[in-house]
């Protein structure tokens, strides 16, 4: 047991965690390290593409059958017991509850209006003309000083 201990200490960090699967890009980083030249990657990278397409084929079935039991161990929840309830509900054809709409008795005038906006502009506008016409004719007036 001791020696198993000491073996372990001797370990690489790289060793001690090394990924139990690798994947296409790491194996591609590790056999391409350093300096090399487009030729060499592109000859190492078609020649991992290829291994991996070989036993790629028979694991694309695997896929699919993982897939569908990831389906079966969702269902394992708590609440998938209601959800299923819910669905079986809806199938039936159960009377749905209807959709709330929008009350018009509800006052609005607290929120932005397009129409309500250019009224306010042309009001704005009209009294800003009717105070400069009034302050032009103040200063056109004459005043007499006595």
């Amino acid at each position: 047991m001791a020696s198993d201990g000491a073996d372990m200490a001797k370990g690489t960090a790289s060793s001690n965690f090394a990924p139990a699967k690798k994947d296409a890009a790491s194996e591609l980083a590790a056999k391409t390290v350093g300096l090399v030249t487009k030729a060499e990657f592109t000859r190492v990278r078609e020649e991992l593409e290829a291994e991996a397409a070989e036993p790629g084929e028979a694991s694309a079935g695997a896929a699919k059958k993982k897939k569908k039991s990831k389906k079966k161990a969702a269902s394992s929840l708590s609440f998938a017991d209601d959800e299923e309830a819910e669905e079986a509900a809806e199938e039936e054809g159960a009377p749905k509850k209807p959709k709330l709409g929008k009350n018009p008795n509800v006052d609005t005038s607290m929120l932005p209006d397009a129409e309500r906006q250019a009224a306010l502009e042309r009001k704005r506008e009209e009294l800003a003309r009717a105070w400069t016409e009034e302050q032009d004719a103040i200063k056109a007036e004459k005043v007499a000083v006595t």
